[in-house]
C-alpha cells in the first residue's frame, strides 16, 4: 500500500483526479435547484455566472499550483466533512464551490510551508467569493472538521485514495 501511495503522490494532477474531487465534493451535500422565475428578471449589472464545479476546481489548481499531495489532503478533509454534515442538509448554488475551496485552503496551509493567502484564494475564485467569505469559510471548515482532525496518517491517505491506488498496486 505504501509503495503505491508513493507512486501516486509523485504523479502530476490529472483530469481524473479533478473529476474524483468534483464527485466527492458534490456527494457531501445536496443542492436545492431554484424554481425557474415566472417572468424575466432584468438587472442593471449582469451577475457573475457560477462556473461548473469542475471548472472552478481546475482554475483553483492552475492558479494555486498545488501538487497532488495537497489535493489528496483536501480529499481527506472532504471525507471528514461528509461524516459531520447532516445527511438531510441542502445547500445553495455555490455550496459545493465553497466546500471545496474551504477544504483546499486548509489542505494547502496544513501541508505547505508557504501557501497562498486568503486574498490570493479570493482572486483565484474569479469574483465568485469575497475575501470576507473566504475568511469565514476557513473558520467554518476548522469548526466542522475540528482543529485536531487536520492531522492525518498514511492510513488515512491509503483509505481516501483507494480508488487511485488499486490500479497502481496491480502494476507493482
Amino acid at each position: 500500500d505504501l509503495e503505491a501511495l508513493y507512486v501516486f503522490l509523485n504523479k502530476p494532477v490529472s483530469a481524473e483526479m479533478v473529476h474524483y474531487l468534483v464527485a466527492t465534493t458534490a456527494s457531501i451535500i445536496s443542492y436545492d435547484y431554484p424554481s425557474p422565475p415566472q417572468s424575466p428578471q432584468h438587472s442593471a449589472t449582469p451577475s457573475k455566472r457560477r462556473p461548473s464545479l469542475y471548472s472552478f476546481i481546475h482554475r483553483l489548481i492552475q492558479h494555486s499550483h498545488v501538487q497532488s499531495t495537497t489535493l489528496m489532503t483536501c480529499l481527506i478533509y472532504l471525507h471528514r466533512l461528509k461524516q459531520v454534515i447532516p445527511p438531510n442538509s441542502v445547500g445553495m448554488s455555490t455550496t459545493h464551490h465553497r466546500i471545496f475551496l474551504g477544504a483546499m485552503l486548509l489542505a494547502a496551509k496544513y501541508t505547505n510551508d508557504s501557501s497562498p493567502t486568503n486574498k490570493h484564494w479570493t482572486t483565484y475564485t474569479d469574483g465568485l467569493l469575497s475575501l470576507r467569505e473566504v475568511n469565514a469559510l476557513e473558520i467554518e471548515m476548522i469548526q466542522y472538521i475540528g482543529w485536531g482532525n487536520l492531522r492525518f496518517e498514511n492510513s488515512d491517505l491509503i483509505h481516501s485514495l483507494s480508488y487511485f491506488l488499486e490500479p497502481i498496486k496491480r502494476k507493482l
